[in-house]
């Protein structure tokens, strides 16, 4: 193809585009169409003068302290806020006492105080203990004693206890040294009885040196009447009423001793949990204590 024919196309082919794009636009504007930018909005001035916090005026109203009121338990219980009552707590009780603003001390009310103490808890002793021995080499027989009725009989190897329902599976007096003196101490006998339950088949060893205790236990406690003080021995779930309360033995522990009672209140729904322990010695009426 001739140059000039070609250049000739291509400059015509230009002119044809720029009118076709003049035309486009200039329809797309007089329809509103093409997009404008958003209008700028000014921050509007601030009308007030700034003042600093720590310099505006501060504000005061008049405020007046109420006066104390009188407590529940009349009009001479006032206390001051800054000048709290004065509480003590019995050590033995372990009630709470208050003393009144003119110095008197008087109790603080609280609970109704339950009327049981823990004296001991000890461990129960096995129904049938051994006591002694008699006879020589070949015939000992162990002198036994029925520790609920007391009663003591003779018995040896063989013999049944119908009335406790054991049997003595053995018995053996043997001399042994005493532990304290060493092997060249002096030495003495000791009787020894296999003891069977029939029953459950458990076998305990009773010794005539000491006596001999089940695995249970059981609290001594005491209530407080107008007659004196009266003690119960009460195993666990074992009960006790006095003075409108039931006492129910829940648990007992040997080391440290404690026990811990229900107390349920018999015209009420009142229900306590105690955890009592041993209560010191208490001295006679008509003791006085010494300095």
């Amino acid at each position: 193809m001739d140059a000039r024919l070609m250049d000739k196309l291509l400059l015509g082919t230009a002119l044809a585009t720029a009118l076709a794009s003049g035309v486009w636009f200039g329809w797309s504007d007089a329809d509103g169409v093409r997009a404008h930018p958003a209008p700028f909005h000014r921050a509007r001035p601030v009308s007030h003068r700034y003042v600093p916090a720590d310099e505006e005026p501060a504000r005061h109203e008049a405020v007046q302290w109420h006066p104390p009121v009188a407590q529940r338990r009349g009009s001479d219980w006032i206390y001051e806020v800054f000048t709290p009552p004065e509480i003590f707590q019995d050590e033995e009780t372990k009630r709470f006492s208050v003393v009144t603003p003119d110095g008197r001390e008087e109790p603080e009310e609280g609970p109704e105080p339950v009327n049981i103490g823990l004296v001991a808890v000890v461990p129960e002793l096995y129904p049938l203990q051994l006591v002694g021995y008699v006879g020589g080499e070949g015939r000992w027989l162990g002198s036994f004693a029925n520790a609920a009725t007391g009663e003591i009989f003779l018995a040896g190897t063989g013999r049944a206890i119908p009335g406790l329902n054991l049997e003595i599976a053995d018995f053996t007096v043997r001399r042994e040294r005493d532990p304290v003196a060493g092997e060249t101490g002096a030495s003495h006998r000791v009787a020894k009885a296999v003891v069977r339950d029939a029953g459950s088949g458990r076998v305990t060893v009773l010794t005539s040196d000491e006596r001999s205790f089940t695995d249970s236990l059981y609290a001594i406690v005491a209530t407080e009447g107008d007659d004196g003080e009266t003690r119960h021995e009460l195993r666990q779930g074992q009960e006790v009423s006095d003075a409108g309360w039931t006492y129910t033995i829940d648990r007992l522990q040997r080391e440290p001793p404690a026990a811990e009672i229900i107390a349920r209140r018999a015209d009420t729904t009142e229900l306590r949990r105690l955890t009592l322990t041993p209560r010191g010695p208490r001295a006679p009426p008509g003791a006085t204590p010494s300095n």
